[in-house]
């Protein structure tokens, strides 16, 4: 088995959650920890909000803080328009405020897996901003 293999070779196996809902990502990842006891989410806010819903609230009513290893940099307007950092309604400041008061350990990961408003350089200066400002 392919999971079994990972875990050998010290490799994590984290859920991706890609527009679901947080019910669905809850789901998801309870069926996934089912064979793979060390399984973590890559946390995308942006596709929370696609999905519907509000990083935030998601990521406090799902749970995910437990299990979080990564937190993807990026936000979004709820009709799917990449927005620069702060400007939309992923709520990333107050997704980076939460991680960091929790000791966060694992990866913040800029655009996590969309398209960006910005560039690169431009996306470095919010994040820094932000993080500055808190």
């Amino acid at each position: 088995m392919a999971a079994a293999a990972c875990a050998a070779a010290g490799i994590a196996i984290d859920f991706f959650n890609v527009n679901l809902t947080s019910s669905a990502s809850n789901a998801a990842l309870a069926r996934r920890k089912e064979k793979i006891a060390d399984c973590g989410i890559c946390f995308n806010p942006a596709n929370f909000v696609i999905a519907g819903e509000r990083a935030f609230t998601v990521y406090r009513s799902g749970r995910f803080i437990k299990t979080m290893r990564q937190l993807d940099i990026n936000d979004i307007l709820p009709d799917g328009t990449v927005t620069e950092l702060a400007r939309g309604g992923a709520e990333i400041k107050e997704m980076i405020s939460i991680a960091r008061c929790a000791s966060f350990s694992g990866f913040m990961c800029l655009a996590g897996g969309i398209k960006v408003a910005q560039d690169l350089k431009s996306m470095v200066a919010d994040f820094r901003r932000l993080i500055e400002n808190m």
